[in-house]
This record gives structure tokens, C-alpha cells and sequence, in this order.
């Protein structure tokens, strides 16, 4: 009798429990064409959402299911489980469009030291994502610049379309703090 009672107190609560949890809601989002630093402070690029339905997301992490390409916008339908912190998780149910953006189109991101590497005189990288390369040596001497100071850098990049997945750097400038 004893067990009786307790695994029904057991299942209970665990009922109870889950009845607590909110369900997954389904949102529409339209990601940008390139990923940026987090706006949580973690490590790692985040996918920038430029517009969603319901309003007030920003940024997701990954979305389970979805494979985000450099130069390519897409509207998305995808799982929103409640979260914790700034960045909720999403799982996709459909990839609605995919376009390709036009390759000359700039387009501006400022990064952090620690997101961008020197490779060699004409090129770095987006650090764990992709390389850029530099449209003049300007540029570059500014992007070293930047590491050297250990500063922020605003870079005006484009999509490069001799190389799928990498960016030309037309700009560079060290950001005050």
C-alpha cells in the first residue's frame, strides 16, 4: 500500500510539474546574411534575426535543423522553447525562402579582438567562421592594428564571389570603447 501511495504521489507531481511547463510556441524569422558576436558576451558568432513574428528576437545561437550559409537571407518558421537567458533555442519546422544576397552589397560589423585573426598580409579570419580579404593593404594594417591594441574593429565587408563564404574587406577602423 505504502509504494501505491507513493508512486502515485510521484506521478502526481511529476504531472503537475509538466503541466508547468509552457509549450513550444512557433515563430517566424527572418535571419540575415552573415552571423555576428553574440549578445550575450559567450563565445561564438550568432545568427542575426532581422525581423520575427512575434517581435523582440534578436539573435539565436543555432536553430536545430537549420544550416545557415554565409550570403544567403532566409525566412524561417521554426519551435521557440521558453529560455532562462537572453538567447532562447529553436528547432526549424520550415524553410519558407532562401535568397542570395547581391554580392557587391556592403554591409557593416563591428567585432571584438579575440573574433578576428591575421593570417597573412592580404587576409584574416572571422574567427571560426570564414576569412576575409582585404581590398587594400590599408585595410588590413587597420585590422592589425586593432589586435595589436587589443580594440574592437568596425569593418565594412561584402561577400566575396570569387569564394562562396568569405568576405572582402573594403573598411577597417579601430572602435573607441
Amino acid at each position: 500500500m505504502r509504494r501505491l501511495v507513493l508512486t502515485f504521489g510521484m506521478l502526481t507531481t511529476l504531472g503537475l510539474t509538466a503541466c508547468d511547463l509552457e509549450p513550444p510556441q512557433e515563430v517566424t524569422l527572418r535571419v540575415d546574411h552573415f552571423r555576428e558576436p553574440c549578445p550575450d558576451g559567450q563565445p561564438g558568432y550568432c545568427l542575426r534575426v532581422v525581423d520575427s513574428d512575434p517581435p523582440g528576437i534578436t539573435h539565436a545561437r543555432d536553430i536545430a535543423g537549420f544550416e545557415h550559409q554565409w550570403g544567403t537571407e532566409y525566412e524561417l518558421r521554426a519551435l521557440v522553447a521558453p529560455a532562462a537567458g537572453e538567447i532562447p533555442s529553436f528547432d526549424l519546422v520550415e524553410v519558407v525562402t532562401e535568397d542570395l544576397v547581391d554580392a557587391t552589397a556592403r554591409f557593416e560589423i563591428d567585432l571584438p579582438p579575440e573574433f578576428v585573426e591575421r593570417v597573412d598580409s592580404s587576409t584574416f579570419e572571422l574567427v571560426g567562421q570564414t576569412r576575409a580579404r582585404c581590398a587594400t593593404p590599408e585595410v588590413c594594417d587597420a585590422v592589425v592594428d586593432a589586435l595589436y591594441e587589443d580594440t574592437p574593429v568596425s569593418l565594412e565587408l561584402s561577400h566575396d564571389p570569387a569564394a562562396v563564404g568569405s568576405f572582402v574587406a573594403h573598411a577597417a577602423a579601430l572602435r573607441q570603447q
